[in-house]
C-alpha cells in the first residue's frame, strides 16, 4: 500500500501493478474513503434507531426493499388511492429529490413587480418558483434526471411559451453546461458481471409517454392529444424509465486467473458491458445532451443480451447494495451485514431479501467468491444458511411466479414490468455456478481463453494481413460459441454444460481455498428442505423440440439424445413456469455435474524416475472435492425418503400414502436413468468441450460396438 500525491506519480503506480497479471489492485481516493465514513456513520445510526425503536424498521425495509424509488408509499388510506403527486402514507425516495433549480433562472423574474399591491413591492424569482412548484406536493421534488426530462418535454412541447411564462425557465439553461452526467442508477460490475438496462431496451409494449401534473395542465388547455392520453390522475408523476438488472456475464465457464485489473474485463469472451458511466468527449458529449442516456448500448445489442441472461429484476436498494458487497471496504461491509442481520426477523424484508439474493446476486457473488474476493468470514453466502433452510422460501425460489412476486414491486400489478423479470430455479442457478467455476479452472479452457486474448490484442495493435486476419476472427468466434451462450439458439436453462476434459481444476485456487465446498453445502441446504428433491427430480422436460436454428453437437446430445418424458406429477415447482423451451431436466445437470469428478487425479505406479523428493498433494483436493459431492448426493439422494421413514415396521409403510411412495419411486427412476445416459456418454467421450485444440481419437466401428 502506498501513498501518492499527485495524479501523475498514482497512474504510474497503477500502471505497474497492472503489469503484474494474477494481482487484484485498486485505487482508493481521498473521497472514495470519506463517502465509506460517512456510510458506515450512517448504517451503524440505522442500527441503532432499529435496536432502540423496532417501529422504525418498517421504514428501514421500505428503504430497502422499494423498486418504486417512491412511488409506492408505505402507509396508504384504504379508502382513497395514494398517488405519486399526493401522497397520504410514507414515502421513501431512494434519490436526492429537489424543486428543478431551473427555475426562476429566466431574467424577466429577476425585476418582477407584485400586481397585487398597486406594483410597488418587488416579488423575489424565489417566491413565484413556489407558485409553480407548491413545496407540499410530491411532485414538486424531481430528481437530477427527472428535472432535465421535465425540461426537455415543456420545451419541446407545443405550450413552450406558457411553460416558460408559468416556471420561469430560461430555455438555455443546459446551453452552457460542458458536459452532461448520465443516470445515477446507470450502473455496473466492475468486472462486466451485470449491469442495468432501462426499460425502453427491454422492449416493454405499450409503454406510456413522460407525464407531470404541469404538463397535464398546458396539455388540457391546447388539447395535446401526446400528454392527454395519459394514464392516471392530474397528479402522477412519470419522468424516469424504471431500470432493470441484468446479468451480462453469458460465460459456460467462470475462469478465475482472468479475473483481475490487468485488462478490460468485457473484452473477454462471453463478459458484455453494459451501461455505467459513459464517456465525456471534448465538446462536452453536445449530442447526449438532452435527456439521451449515455453509457447505455444500443437496443438491438441489448435484447441479444437479454435473450441469453440467466436473470433480470427491477432495481432496489438492497439489490444494489448485494451487488455491490464484493467490492466495498471490510468495514463497511461488515456494519452493512449487521444491518441485514438484524432486520432478517421481519417477515417481508427476509422475503425479497432472500429472493434478491438467490435468484439475482448468487451467480456474480460467488463467482467472485471462487475467484479469490472475500473471505469465508464476511461474504454474503454466509446468509444462505438463514435462508435456503427456510422450506418457504426455497420453494418460492424454484417457482418463477413466486420469485417474480418477490421483485416486482408491491403495491399494484404491472403486467409490462412483470413479463421482463426471469431467473433460474434456485437449485440449477447452484449448480451451474459450481459447474462453471470448475470448468473454467481447467487445462483446455484456459489455455483457449489465453489464446482468444492474445489474438484479440493483436487485432488490437495494428493493421494486419488479411488473411491473417481472416484467421484471428475465425479462431475467436469459435471459441466464443464454445465459451459463451448464443443468441437466438442457447439458454442457461436449456443449455447442457460441457464435462471437464481434464482435471487441473485441482490445482486451481478455488479448491486450495475450499471454495467450493461453501456452494455445494448451499446445495445440499436445498435439497434438505422437505419436497424440494422430488419436486427437482420429477420436474424433468416434458417437450423434446428444440428452438429454431440450434445446431446440434456433442454437448446437446447429438448421438445419444435424451428422452422426452411427461411428468404425471404437476408440482408448483415445476419447469412449466420458466417457459424456456425444451428446458433441461435437474437429473440431467446433477448427472453431468457428477462426470466432472469422474476419474480425477489418477494414481498411476512410477517404475523409473528416480526418488519422490516431493509428494504431490493433488490428492488432498480430490478427495475433499469426492467428499463433498458425495455428501450432497447422499442428500440428494434420501431427502424424497424423509416423508417415509424405512425404519418403520412394515405394516406401518403400508399406511404410507399411495401417492407418496409412487412420487419418490418416479422420483429415483428419473435420477437413476439420468445416470446411466451419462455414463453411456461418457464412453462415448461426449459432451467433453470441443475447443479444437487436440483433435479427438475417432474409435472404430468394432469399438463402439463393444461399448454398446
Amino acid at each position: 500500500v502506498r501513498d501518492y500525491q499527485t495524479l501523475d506519480g498514482a497512474g504510474i503506480g497503477f500502471a505497474r501493478l497492472r503489469e503484474n497479471s494474477g494481482l487484484h489492485c485498486s485505487v482508493v481516493g481521498t473521497a472514495g474513503v470519506e463517502a465509506e465514513e460517512r456510510a458506515k456513520v450512517l448504517l451503524e445510526w440505522l442500527s441503532s434507531l432499529l435496536a432502540a425503536h423496532p417501529a422504525v424498521g418498517a421504514m428501514i425495509v421500505q428503504a430497502l426493499v422499494d423498486v418504486t424509488d417512491g412511488e409506492d408509499a408505505l402507509c396508504t388510506d384504504t379508502e382513497t388511492t395514494t398517488t405519486a403527486g399526493v401522497s397520504k402514507g410514507v414515502s421513501v425516495w431512494s434519490s436526492a429529490r429537489m424543486i428543478p433549480c431551473w427555475s426562476g433562472t429566466h431574467e424577466s423574474w429577476w425585476d418582477k413587480t407584485d400586481e397585487c399591491n398597486g406594483g410597488t413591492k418587488r416579488l423575489p424569482a424565489w417566491r413565484r418558483r413556489l407558485d409553480a412548484f407548491p413545496p407540499h406536493l410530491e411532485s414538486s421534488y424531481l430528481t437530477r434526471q427527472e428535472g432535465r426530462e421535465l425540461f426537455r418535454q415543456g420545451l419541446m412541447s407545443t405550450f413552450a411559451d406558457r411553460f416558460v411564462i408559468k416556471t420561469g425557465t430560461d430555455p438555455d439553461f443546459y446551453g452552457n453546461v460542458p458536459y452532461s452526467l448520465p443516470d445515477s442508477r446507470l450502473i455496473k460490475s466492475p468486472h462486466s458481471l451485470w449491469g442495468t438496462l432501462p426499460t425502453a431496451h427491454l422492449s416493454i409494449p405499450n409503454e406510456s409517454n413522460f407525464t407531470h401534473p404541469l404538463l397535464k395542465l398546458f396539455s388540457d388547455i391546447s388539447d395535446d392529444a401526446m400528454m392527454t392520453e395519459q394514464p392516471g390522475d392530474g397528479n402522477s408523476v412519470f419522468l424516469s424509465q424504471r431500470v432493470f438488472i441484468v446479468d451480462t456475464d453469458l460465460r459456460k465457464h467462470e475462469e478465475g486467473e482472468f479475473l483481475t485489473a490487468a485488462m478490460y474485463p468485457h473484452k473477454m469472451t462471453g463478459l458484455n458491458l453494459v451501461s455505467g458511466v459513459g464517456h465525456v468527449d471534448e465538446y462536452g458529449s453536445v449530442g447526449c445532451r438532452y435527456g439521451e442516456s449515455m453509457g447505455v448500448t444500443s437496443k438491438e445489442y441489448a435484447k441479444r443480451i437479454v435473450s441469453c441472461s440467466s436473470f433480470m429484476a427491477p432495481t432496489s436498494p438492497v439489490l444494489t447494495l448485494l451487488l455491490l458487497d464484493p467490492y466495498a471496504s471490510k468495514n463497511l461491509r461488515s456494519c452493512l451485514q449487521r444491518l441485514f442481520l438484524s432486520l432478517l426477523t421481519d417477515a417481508r424484508f427476509k422475503s425479497r431479501f432472500a429472493a434478491s439474493l438467490g435468484a439475482v446476486v448468487y451467480r456474480p457473488t460467488s463467482t467472485l467468491f471462487c475467484a479469490g474476493v472475500g473471505t469465508d468470514a464476511d461474504t454474503l453466502l454466509g446468509f444462505t444458511v438463514q435462508l435456503f433452510t427456510t422450506g418457504s422460501l426455497v420453494k418460492a425460489l424454484g417457482n418463477l411466479d413466486a420469485t417474480k412476486g418477490l421483485l416486482c414491486r408491491e403495491d399494484r400489478v404491472d403486467e409490462r414490468e412483470n413479463s421482463c423479470i426471469s431467473a433460474l430455479p434456485i437449485a440449477y442457478s447452484v449448480a451451474r455456478s459450481i459447474h462453471t467455476n470448475i470448468l473454467g479452472a481447467t487445462k483446455e479452457v484456459s489455455t483457449l481463453v489465453s489464446n482468444a486474448i492474445e489474438e484479440a490484442k493483436e487485432m488490437e495493435d495494428g493493421p494486419q494481413p488479411s488473411n491473417q486476419k481472416s484467421v484471428s476472427s475465425v479462431s475467436i468466434n469459435a471459441s466464443m460459441s464454445s465459451l459463451s451462450y448464443q443468441f437466438g439458439s442457447e439458454h442457461p436453462l436449456s443449455t447442457r454444460l460441457a464435462a471437464a476434459p481434464d482435471d487441473k481444476f485441482i490445482d486451481s485456487r478455488c479448491m486450495k481455498h475450499k471454495r467450493l465446498p461453501q456452494l455445494l453445502r448451499d446445495l445440499e441446504y436445498i435439497f434438505e428442505t422437505p419436497g424440494t428433491a422430488v419436486k427437482l427430480l420429477s420436474s424433468i422436460r416434458s417437450s423434446s423440440s428444440s428452438p429454431p436454428g440450434l445446431t446440434l453437437d456433442a454437448s446437446n446430445d447429438a448421438i445419444t439424445p435424451a428422452p422426452s418424458f411427461s411428468s404425471p406429477t404437476v408440482s408448483s415447482n415445476s419447469l412449466a413456469t420458466y417457459h424456456i423451451p425444451n428446458a433441461l431436466d435437474f437429473p440431467s445437470v446433477w448427472a453431468r455435474l457428477l462426470r466432472l469428478g469422474q476419474g480425477i487425479d489418477l494414481q498411476k505406479r512410477r517404475i523409473s524416475g528416480g526418488h519422490v523428493e516431493f509428494e504431490d498433494e493433488r490428492w488432498l483436493g480430490a478427495f475433499g472435492l469426492s467428499l463433498n459431492l458425495s455428501g450432497t448426493g447422499d442428500a440428494l439422494s434420501e431427502s424424497p425418503f424423509s416423508s417415509i421413514s424405512y425404519n418403520m415396521t412394515d405394516g406401518l409403510i403400508t399406511l404410507a400414502p399411495t401417492s407418496a411412495k409412487f412420487s419418490n419411486k418416479e422420483a429415483m427412476g428419473n435420477l437413476f436413468a439420468a445416470f446411466f445416459r451419462e455414463i453411456k456418454m461418457w464412453l462415448y467421450r461426449e459432451g467433453v468441450l470441443d475447443t479444437g485444440n487436440s483433435k479427438r481419437a475417432f474409435r472404430d466401428p468394432g469399438e463402439l460396438e463393444a461399448l454398446q
